[in-house]
């Protein structure tokens, strides 16, 4: 390839990547955690399947970001795909699930997050819900830049 990466290209790649082992390091250690999993068991699907899920899509991240790094346009599109259907699943699960409620009802049980008539939990929920796509909007929104197009047009 003659394009040179962009700076910004690399940076937005490791990122996913460095994100990704971590959700793959913590997405068993979670699984293991008893008031993780009762959060887990109002969702739509149940905590194996969403830990098998969680697998495949940090796996499915890692594998992306190397082939973007290789300059190979593929990467890019299976990063934006496996972005789509996480989000798709997300919402199902909070528009479907109880997963909301329990998350809510197991921070204020355990006293984490008890204020009285303030649902913290679930303002909590939203702006970490709220951050974390806005976060992944700007990587792709790097990773789609007039820079990084030109990088991905010969591969």
């Amino acid at each position: 390839m003659d394009t040179q990466r962009p700076q910004s290209v690399t940076v937005v790649c490791w990122i996913i990547i460095a994100f990704a082992a971590y959700g793959l390091v913590t997405a068993p250690i979670n699984y293991m955690n008893p008031v993780y999993r009762a959060i887990m068991d109002a969702g739509l699907l149940s905590p194996l399947a969403m830990l098998l899920y969680s697998v495949v899509a940090h796996s499915v991240s890692i594998y992306a970001a190397a082939e973007m790094l290789k300059g190979r346009r593929r990467g890019r599109t299976i990063y934006l795909v496996a972005v789509a259907v996480g989000v798709a699943v997300g919402l199902m699960d909070i528009v479907f699930g109880k997963t909301l409620d329990s998350l809510e009802r197991q921070l204020l049980t355990e006293g984490a997050l008890a204020l009285p008539g303030v649902p913290l939990a679930k303002i909590l929920f939203w702006l970490s819900f709220a951050l974390g796509y806005a976060f992944t909007a700007v990587l792709i929104a790097v990773l789609f830049s007039r820079k990084a197009r030109h990088f991905f047009a010969a591969g």
